[in-house]
């Protein structure tokens, strides 16, 4: 099924994909030991029917800690926004000065001076859109304890025709420069506790009435969906989707690490939705854990991991 946004009759709006797109994490480690889990979200954008005319570009960018305190920004464009706090578009201050107490993730204004008016941060800074060929530089300030890892949607390239993460406002001055539209992800390791300011710089948003398409029937990246029914007794359903075609090992440790049960084991999956019957009628009630490893047929290389939290009950 295709989905057609035409530009003289409806409006494209970014919106959460609540099905969870893309998340990577650190999976279940030596037998008796604790098991950690750092989830990475990452929300993705498709266009939907509303009847009038697009006129916002939204993009999301997470960050995650050692510790596993996640935070999530907003940025973009907007054919209503202001320079300053628009509030109907979402945008609103916080208290940056609690970020010490609590890991977190805000816009500030790059401007300084008396026009500065977002000197306490928010989480969400959509710019005026005006031209194709405008550039804009967000400056996002964040801590937490290292590597802090940041994620962003992996497309894109849909919306702008280029988008460099950096640690200095000015890209001739930038040491680091990562290219947000040939890769998703950035991690940075520096020290054991971190608090910095880096800068998006954005260049070329695409036209807000752009014809966009898109094809939703079939998912776009992998991902683990939780577990139904659960809490359950004695059986759940395990659904997962995949990008494209992977080989596919699904396992079900318990609270201390240990292997209880695997459903697939090193099998080839087509790109779609897939279902597994998970049947522990063996099992003694309490929490477990489902992880999901896909790699790549032809190369052997990990291209997702997943972990989902279940329980059960007798």
């Amino acid at each position: 099924m295709k989905l057609i946004i035409k530009s003289s009759l409806q409006r494209c709006v970014v919106t959460p994909d609540v099905r969870r797109n893309a998340l990577v994490a650190k999976s279940i480690m030596k037998q008796g030991s604790p098991m950690r889990f750092l989830f990475l979200s990452v929300i993705t954008t498709i266009c939907i029917y509303e009847g009038i005319s697009q006129d916002q570009i939204k993009i999301q960018i997470s960050r995650i800690d050692s510790l596993g305190w996640t935070d999530t920004a907003y940025f973009g464009v907007d054919t209503r926004a202001t320079y300053c706090i628009d509030t109907s578009l979402g945008e609103g201050l916080i208290w940056w000065q609690a970020c010490g107490l609590v890991p977190c993730l805000a816009f500030i204004d790059v401007r300084t001076g008396s026009g500065a008016c977002l000197a306490w941060g928010t989480p969400v800074d959509l710019r005026p859109y005006y031209s194709t060929t405008q550039v804009d530089t967000y400056q996002l300030k964040f801590d937490g304890y290292t590597p802090l890892v940041f994620h962003w949607q992996h497309n894109i390239a849909d919306f702008y025709d280029a988008m460099t993460f950096m640690n200095n406002v000015d890209p001739s001055a930038a040491t680091v420069k990562v290219n947000m539209l040939t890769q998703d992800s950035f991690v940075l390791n520096i020290s054991q506790y971190w608090r910095s300011d880096w800068y998006i710089r954005a260049e070329s948003p695409h036209p807000l009435t752009d014809v966009r398409i898109r094809d939703v029937s079939l998912p776009a990246v992998p991902s683990l969906s939780q577990n139904y029914p659960n809490p359950f007794n004695p059986s759940t359903t395990v659904g997962f989707s995949l990008g494209r075609e992977a080989v596919v090992t699904i396992t079900v440790y318990d609270v201390l690490g240990r292997e209880v049960k695997v459903l697939a084991k090193d099998r080839q999956f087509s790109r779609g939705e897939h279902k597994l019957l998970f049947s522990a009628g063996d099992l003694s009630s309490g929490i477990y854990y489902c992880r999901l490893i896909t790699t790549n047929g032809r190369t052997g290389r990990l291209e997702y991991t997943d972990v989902k939290k279940m329980a059960i009950c007798k």
